[in-house]
C-alpha cells in the first residue's frame, strides 16, 4: 500500500526561457498544468499567485520567493505527513513516479529526490516530509532560494525511478518542439 500523499503543482515560475507561459503549453491536447493535475488526482493543490483553478490553490505567503517560498506555503497547509512537488513544465508526470518516492522514501529522510540516468537531480518533481519546513524557513530566513541548497542541508535519499522517462523538464521552445517531434514511446514508458 502507497504511504498518503498531497500534490502540489508548483506554477509560478516566470517561463523567461520559454517566452510564454510553461503551464499553459499544450501536450495531448491539454494544457501541461491540467495534464499533470490529472494524472496526479486526488489530493492535487496548485500553487500560483494569479490565475483561476477548479482545483484548490495555495498562494505564496511570500511573493518573489521563488520555488522554496511556495513549497513552504504549501507545506503549512499540507494534510498529509508527505508532500509531492511538480513543477509544471514537466508534463509527462504521471502518479506512478510519487507512488514510487512515496514507498521508498527511508524513514529517517526528510525527502526522497529522484535522479535521471544522466545523474541529474530533479528537486522541483521531488516528496518531502512536512518536518523539513523549519530547515526551509531558516533557509528562506537566510536567503538563500536555490532547492539545491536544501538538499544539502537535509536528510535526502536520491532514488532512480523505474519510470525515468517522466523525468523531463520543458523550458525553452526548442525543448519544446522537441517533446512534440519526440514524444515518448510505448517502449520508453514500459522500460524501466
Amino acid at each position: 500500500m502507497t504511504a498518503e500523499f498531497t500534490s502540489f503543482l508548483l506554477m509560478g515560475g516566470k517561463s523567461r526561457r520559454m517566452g510564454q507561459n510553461k503551464a499553459e503549453l499544450l501536450y495531448d491536447g491539454l494544457p501541461f498544468w491540467r495534464r499533470i493535475a490529472s494524472a496526479l488526482a486526488p489530493n492535487v493543490y496548485i500553487s500560483a499567485d494569479k490565475g483561476s483553478f477548479p482545483l484548490p490553490v495555495v498562494k505564496d505567503e511570500r511573493p518573489n520567493c521563488g520555488a522554496l517560498g511556495a513549497m513552504i506555503s504549501c507545506l503549512r497547509l499540507c494534510p498529509t505527513e508527505l508532500a509531492f512537488f511538480c513543477a509544471c513544465d514537466m508534463p509527462l508526470v504521471t502518479r506512478a513516479l510519487p507512488e514510487f518516492l512515496a514507498n521508498s522514501i527511508p524513514p529517517d529522510a526528510q525527502a526522497a529526490i529522484p535522479q535521471a540516468q544522466d545523474g541529474r537531480l530533479y528537486p522541483l518533481c521531488g516528496l518531502y516530509r512536512r518536518e523539513i519546513l523549519p530547515l526551509m524557513e531558516a533557509q528562506l530566513q537566510r536567503g538563500e532560494l536555490r532547492i539545491m541548497r536544501l538538499l544539502s542541508l537535509c536528510r535526502v535519499t536520491i532514488l532512480l525511478p523505474p519510470n525515468h522517462w517522466q523525468l523531463r523538464n520543458i523550458n525553452t521552445p526548442e525543448e519544446y518542439r522537441q517533446l512534440l517531434t519526440e514524444p515518448p514511446t510505448r517502449k520508453d514508458a514500459d522500460r524501466p
